[in-house]
C-alpha cells in the first residue's frame, strides 16, 4: 500500500500561486477538494506583501479546519522563504518570529514558559511540536533560531495542525504541531538552482538540488543545499558588536539515499543526513526613547552594562533511517530511527558574564502500522515510540570582571519517554465520520544543578527534579 504522507485529519489544502523566482506576493487559494464543512466557492486572495490573508470572519472563526497543508514547490517564493513566513498569513495563527519563534495558535502561546532562563533551568518543552520528516526539533534558548529555522527549499509539504495533536505527535503538541515533509529521492535525474538578492533586508541567497539515479529503479541519491546572508527587519545601532548584531544567516544541507531493492519487493529504505547552521539576533521590547519606529531603528546605547539585543547561533545535525514495508494492498509498516545533535549558544562577545551553551542529544525510534478498509474501519494507525534525550547547559564563567565575580552554571539532565498510541477513522453514514484515538505515555526525567556559590552533590535527592 502506497501512503500519502499526511499527518493530521480534515486537511484544508492551500496552494500558493506564483513562480518561485518572481518578485511579489503570491496568491492563496483554497483547493476544491477541501472537506465539505470548510469548502469555499471562490479563491481567497492575499493583499500586498506582508499583509495577512483575508478570510471571511465566519470562515476564520467558526469553520476553519483543524489543519492546513501548503505545498512546498508552490509556496517557496521570495516572500516565503521560511516556514514562519507562510504561517504569518494563516488564520488563527500568530507567528512573531522575532519574539519567541513559535506560533500562537488559537490564542495559546506555542512557546509556553520557554524563555532562556526557564528553558535552561527545567529543560521544558513548548506547546507546539515542530517535526521534520518525523523527527522532532528541539526548542532551546527560547528563540526562533532554535526551532523555526526551516526553509522551503526542496520541501514537499508543510502541514500545520491547530489544537491538540498529542495522539500522533506526543506531549509537546498541546497547542498544535508543524509537520514538514522534505522530498525523497526519485529514480530519475533532477537538478535545480536558485540565486537572489533583495534590497529590503539586504539579503542575498543561493540554493541547489540534484537527484541522481545510481542503480536503475533500485538506488537513488538526492542532495539539497540552501544559504542566505542578510539582516533583520530592525536596525540595531550603538551596539557593542556593531553591525554584527544585525546579521541573519542561514545554511542548510540535506542528503538522502533511497533503496528499493528488487530482491525485497514492496520495501523502501531512506537514509538521511541533515545539517543546519543558523545565526539570528533577538530584539526585545524597548522603552520610550529607544525606538525610531519610522525607520525601525533600535538604540542600544545602554548604561547598564547589559546589551538589549542578543545574538544566538545554532548548529544541528540529524542522522535518520526510515523503512516502509508493504504488507499487502491495504497495510504497511513504517519504522523510523534517528539521532539528533543540537548545539545552541549565546554569542560570547556580548557580555563576559554570559557564555551560555546548550547541547542536546536525542535518540528516537518509532514504528507505525497503517491500515485501511478493515471491516467497518476506513483507515487507522497503531504505533509505538521511544525517545531518550540528554541536555547540558554550561556557563563556565569565573572572575569575569577582574574583581572575583563568578557566574558559573552547570545544568544537565536526561529524559526518557515511551508511548503506545492509535487512531481509527470510520464512516457512520449520512456524511458523518467518527475518529477515535488514544495515547499512553510514560515519561521520566532528571535534572541537576551546579552553581558557583553552592554545589549540590549529585547523589542527593534534593538536586533531582522528576
Amino acid at each position: 500500500m502506497k501512503r500519502k504522507n499526511i499527518l493530521f485529519r480534515n486537511s484544508l489544502h492551500l496552494a500558493l500561486l506564483g513562480a518561485a523566482l518572481t518578485l511579489g506576493a503570491p496568491g492563496m487559494a483554497i483547493a476544491d477538494n477541501a472537506s465539505s464543512d470548510t469548502q469555499q466557492d471562490k479563491n481567497v486572495p492575499a493583499g500586498e506583501p506582508g499583509d495577512p490573508i483575508e478570510l471571511d470572519p465566519i470562515v476564520a472563526v467558526g469553520r476553519m479546519p483543524a489543519s492546513t497543508t501548503v505545498l512546498g514547490r508552490e509556496v517557496d517564493t521570495p516572500d516565503n522563504r521560511r516556514v514562519q513566513d507562510v504561517m504569518k498569513g494563516m488564520p488563527n495563527i500568530l507567528d512573531n518570529a522575532g519574539a519567541n519563534g513559535l506560533p500562537t495558535i488559537r490564542g495559546i502561546d506555542g512557546a509556553a514558559v520557554a524563555g532562556l532562563n526557564q528553558n535552561m533551568g527545567t529543560g521544558n518543552r513548548p506547546r507546539v511540536n515542530t517535526l521534520v520528516d518525523g523527527v522532532a526539533r528541539p526548542f532551546k534558548g527560547g528563540t526562533s533560531v532554535s526551532a523555526s529555522s526551516l526553509g522551503f527549499w526542496d520541501v514537499e509539504t508543510v502541514e500545520i495542525g491547530r489544537g491538540p495533536q498529542t495522539t500522533t505527535t506526543g506531549r509537546s503538541s498541546l497547542t498544535g504541531a508543524v509537520q514538514v515533509s522534505t522530498r525523497d529521492p526519485v529514480h530519475e535525474f533532477e537538478a535545480a538552482t536558485r540565486v537572489g538578492w533583495f534590497n529590503e533586508r539586504g539579503t542575498y541567497e543561493g540554493a541547489l538540488m540534484f537527484n541522481v539515479p545510481m542503480i536503475k529503479d533500485q538506488v537513488a541519491l538526492r542532495f539539497a543545499a540552501e544559504y542566505s546572508d542578510g539582516e533583520g527587519y530592525v536596525d540595531v545601532i550603538d551596539h557593542r558588536l556593531g553591525d554584527k548584531i544585525n546579521e541573519d544567516k542561514y545554511e542548510h544541507y540535506r542528503g538522502k539515499l533511497l533503496l528499493t531493492p528488487d530482491a525485497l519487493p514492496d520495501t523502501e529504505l531512506v537514509f538521511s543526513i541533515d545539517e543546519t547552521n543558523a545565526r539570528m539576533g533577538n530584539t526585545p521590547h524597548m522603552g520610550e526613547g529607544e525606538w525610531d519606529a519610522d525607520d525601525l531603528i533600535l538604540i542600544d546605547g545602554t548604561t547598564t552594562g547589559y546589551p538589549k539585543a542578543w545574538l544566538y547561533e545554532k548548529e544541528q545535525r540529524i542522522y535518520s533511517a526510515k523503512l516502509l514495508q508493504g504488507l499487502g494492498e491495504k497495510t504497511d509498516l513504517e519504522v523510523r530511527v534517528s539521532y539528533l545533535d543540537n548545539f545552541f549558544e549565546l554569542d560570547p562577545r556580548l557580555h563576559p558574564a554570559f557564555q551560555y551553551e546548550i547541547t542536546t542529544e536525542t535518540t528516537s525510534a518509532e514504528a507505525l502500522l497503517h491500515f485501511e478498509e478493515l471491516g467497518f474501519i476506513d483507515k487507522g494507525v497503531l504505533g509505538v515510540a521511544y525517545e531518550h534525550e540528554k541536555d547540558d547547559v554550561d556557563n563556565d564563567v569565573f572572575n569575569y570582571d577582574g574583581s572575583g565575580k563568578d557566574n558559573y552554571w552547570d545544568l544537565d539532565g536526561e529524559k526518557e519517554n515511551f508511548a503506545i498510541f492509535g487512531e481509527i477513522e470510520a464512516g457512520l453514514g449520512g456524511g458523518w465520520t467518527a475518529i477515535i484515538g488514544g495515547r499512553f505515555e510514560w515519561d521520566e526525567r532528571e535534572r541537576y544543578l551546579d552553581r558557583e556559590w553552592s554545589t549540590y552533590a549529585r547523589s542527593k535527592d534534593g538536586c533531582v527534579f522528576r
